[in-house]
């Protein structure tokens, strides 16, 4: 997320703002903000309870995808109960990696569950995995866009809903927030609200 979506916006905040300097670290491990001296973060998913200020700056919907050639094989998993026989790949730091959630149009919610063929916690070697072939991927859509746009990738169930995850940023708590941070969180939530600004 952070090299496909937040490169340009910390551009544009160092172009803006010559006097503050940023250190960026891009990392999918879930680093402890006070231990490691980092100002701010940005989470996908569910927030563990802690003591960080949260900021809620977009939605991330989840999704369902798999390659051409595998549908061809073992395919077309046009059902939650076809789905929970396919070889899996699965994110290995989700809350529930193996337990995939979608809702149908009725609104009777189903849980994939089943074989995993593969876990990682990154999801760039999953997306590799699933234009492959090796198995069927669940994880956010901005991830799969590109590789759907190409046919590479088919997204599976589309009328299923998954569960869609929240992008924050998060902070250590102070009373008084440094103007810097303030700003420069205020400057990732706009440019978040109103894409291509």
């Amino acid at each position: 997320y952070g090299a496909m979506y937040l490169s340009d916006i910390m551009a544009a905040y160092v172009q803006r703002h010559p006097h503050v300097t940023l250190d960026v670290m891009l990392s999918d491990r879930y680093a402890d903000l006070v231990a490691e001296g980092i100002d701010v973060a940005i989470r996908i998913g569910t927030l563990r309870d802690s003591d960080l200020i949260a900021r809620r700056l977009a939605p991330c919907p989840m999704m369902l995808c798999a390659s051409p050639e595998l549908l061809d094989r073992l395919g077309p998993f046009e059902t939650v109960g076809e789905l929970r026989h396919a070889p899996r790949l699965a994110f290995s730091d989700a809350v529930s990696a193996g337990a995939w959630t979608v809702v149908d149009p009725n609104g009777q919610a189903h849980v994939i569950d089943g074989p995993i063929r593969m876990t990682a916690n990154n999801m760039q070697i999953l997306l590799a995995a699933a234009v492959r072939g090796t198995g069927v991927a669940y994880g956010p859509s901005f991830v799969f866009e590109p590789d759907l746009a190409t046919g590479r990738l088919i997204a599976l169930l589309p009328d299923h809903q998954t569960t869609d995850l929240t992008i924050h940023a998060v902070y250590p708590t102070n009373r008084q927030v440094p103007l810097k941070l303030r700003s420069f969180v205020d400057h990732l939530a706009a440019s978040l609200s109103h894409p291509g600004r």
